[in-house]
Order: C-alpha cells, then structure tokens, then sequence
C-alpha cells in the first residue's frame, strides 16, 4: 500500500470475519488503512454497510466484522471498488447475495419478457469504442470477448514504464461461463476468464428485443455506480448448438469451446497456480499495476496466461478467427482449425472426447447435436 490510498490483501475467514496484513509497529499507517475501510463500507453504492474495523499493531493485522450474512458479499465489493483486494473468489462466489446487491430496477413495463430463443445466438455490440461478442446456447453456456478500441483511453497508473506499455493490454475481456434470465434481468455467471473475478453481480435489464432477422438486443447494464445501456445485434441465430468443456489440464485451466448459428467461441481460462485466478479485485489493470511489484509478478506472463478467441465456421474443420485477445510478443493466429497441423481428433480411449493434435488438450463433448460438421471429419487419434 502507499500513503496515498492503501491497498489492502483481505483473506476470507469464517463467519463473515476478513483480514488483512499491515505494518506492525506503526501507528499512523493503521489508523488511515482503518479509516478507509470504513469509508469503502460507509460510501457504498447499495447502502451503507455496517461491520466492525480492528487493527492489532503487534501482529500486524487489520480485522473486519461483517455479522450481517445478506451484507458479506456487498461488503467485498465496497473493499473491491475501493482498490483493495481479497483472496478466494471461490469462496466468495458461494456467498449468498443480499437483496441490495443489484442496483434498483428503474420504473418500466416488466410484463413482457424475452423468452430463451430470443436472447439465445450469437450478439455483437453496437459501439464505436468497443468490439465485443457473446455466444449464448439456449442450453445457457456462454462465452464472451470485448475488446477496446483505440478510442478509449488507459486507465492512469503510478508504475514503472515498462510495466505502462503493457497495461493496454489489461484491457481486454474474455469470460466463460452461463447465463440465465430472470424476470426482465439478463445474468451473466462468470466461471473463469482474462479478467479477475470482481465479485458484483453481471445483471442487464432487457429493455427491448426485436424479433425479426436482424434482430437487435437493448441491455442497460446495471453497475454499483448507475446504469449504462448496450445495443447488440444479432450475428448469428441460436439454432443447434455445440459445447466443448476442457478436460484433465495439467495446469488446471478451465475452458469452453461453443459452436453457435456458424460461429464459435473458445475460451482457456488461467493455470489453478496464477494467483490472479482466485482473487477479486476492481480489474486486471488495477491488479498489475497495483500487485505485481509486490507478488514479483511478471506482467507480460500475466497477459498471456489466458486464450480466447472468436470467429466463423467457414467449411467443416476450418474456422477462421474474426477477434482473439491480443496477448504481447505473440502473433495473431487467422486459423483456429485447418486442414493441415490445427485439427481435433477423437480420443483413442473415449468416444465423448476431442484431441487438439497441437496441444494436446481434452475438450469433453458436452453438447453435439447429430450431424455436426463444424469440427471436420474427427478422425480418431493415436493410443
């Protein structure tokens, strides 16, 4: 942390009990970490939150007290805002959300809302400073890229320069994982992704579906901080849809490979060992050039620990790349699949499993509708 705003690595205990290492030995260095944890729950976008803040200076450790369960989750989301960070999002992830944890609904019609069918396919955003997809199954898998352009601007940071170039590149978005409809609400549930896990609710209001060819998707994204409004049109209709899911990585990734209306999407999430996996913070950027000097990270490891990428089935076992997260040093790869040394091949050992012949990665077939000719003839792999 700095004089100027500390940075505080919370752990998740029990009973709504988080820690947090300070100094020991010195006095004025606790009392501002205490006061700005108090005004991270007291500011609250939701309401203040109510917890008791302790510090012991012999241990060096700042305690908070959250008894209230509903407001737990609420509260790591106020440290998270406020430029702290804590351990476990796994844990935090199984926390229940508290009413207060999706910003209020404003006034409208909820009477009628978009069935699965209709927010189900393939979207692209309507924006000049962004590119971004999803790719939506109606069985409810998802997997998503944004991508910002060169209109928009970096987020500032006190860092070395060259820890600087490379912070454009913590930009990007790429998640996998579900969504799901409720009411008028479009959730999305992160799994894994490029970005760290934030700990907020991802919640849009439908506000409007057109439901012709060209259909259009108006979302008002729904933030701590107020609301923000998305047009997507439709790229690709959700027709019979393919699920692949990354099996036996020896690193522990998780991914998802979906074939969605001629499109697909595929995601590999970080090693189980990269400590941005399981940790909630406000953004990647903020993590690198708030952490990595501290964690001796090495920030370009960081940038390409995860591959996404989106694109068109062009014939069977071809699929072409349309976007792809731009990782430093690397080039960007046109082909996801070829005829020639990208093909999937069927396991040798089991049937419901695909083979990358570059990598070696296992995709289980999750879903594969009868006919499916996007992946090639899926010759059978070696023993």
């Amino acid at each position: 942390d700095n004089l100027e705003q500390p940075a505080l690595e919370f752990s998740v205990g029990e009973a709504g009990h988080f820690s947090a290492p300070v100094p020991p030995q010195w006095a004025e260095r606790h009392a501002l970490a205490a006061a700005t944890v108090r005004c991270a729950l007291a500011c609250w976008h939701g309401g203040s939150i109510s917890g008791d803040v302790s510090v012991d200076g012999t241990l060096g450790k700042l305690s908070l007290d959250v008894a209230d369960e509903s407001q737990r989750r609420e509260a790591i989301s106020a440290l998270v805002e406020s430029g702290h960070l804590v351990h476990g999002a796994a844990r935090v992830a199984e926390m229940p959300r508290g009413a207060g944890w999706l910003a209020p609904l404003p006034p409208g019609d909820t009477s009628s809302h978009a069935s699965v069918e209709h927010v189900a396919g393939v979207w692209a955003l309507e924006s000049e400073a962004w590119a971004a997809w999803r790719l939506q199954t109606s069985s409810g898998m998802l997997v998503e890229l944004s991508l910002p352009g060169p209109s928009v601007p970096p987020e500032p940071a006190q860092c070395e320069e060259e820890l600087k170039e490379l912070l454009p590149f913590a930009a990007q978005g790429a998640l996998g994982g579900r969504w799901s409809t409720q009411g008028d609400l479009l959730m999305k549930h992160r799994s894994f992704g490029f970005q760290p896990c934030t700990g907020r609710a991802e919640a849009s209001r439908i506000r409007g579906v057109s439901f012709d060819t060209d259909a259009v998707l108006e979302l008002e994204a729904l933030r701590p901080d107020g609301a923000e409004v998305q047009r997507w049109r439709r790229a690709g209709p959700p027709g019979d849809a393919t699920v692949l899911e990354l099996v036996d990585d020896a690193e522990g990734r998780e991914g998802l490979w979906l074939i969605v209306g001629g499109w697909f999407g595929r995601i590999v999430g970080r090693p189980r060992a990269d400590p941005l996996s399981d940790v909630v913070c406000r953004s990647l950027h903020h993590a690198l050039a708030t952490y990595a000097e501290r964690w001796e990270m090495d920030p370009t490891s960081a940038l390409v620990a995860c591959e996404a990428a989106v694109g068109k089935v062009e014939a069977p076992g071809k699929l072409r790349t349309v976007a792809e997260l731009r990782r430093p040093g690397e080039p960007s790869r046109e082909m996801q699949l070829n005829d020639s040394d990208r093909q999937l091949r069927r396991s040798a050992a089991h049937d419901d499993t695909l083979v990358e012949s570059w990598s070696g990665r296992r995709w289980r077939i999750r879903e594969m509708p009868p006919g499916c000719t996007a992946f090639g003839p899926l010759k059978r792999s070696a023993a």
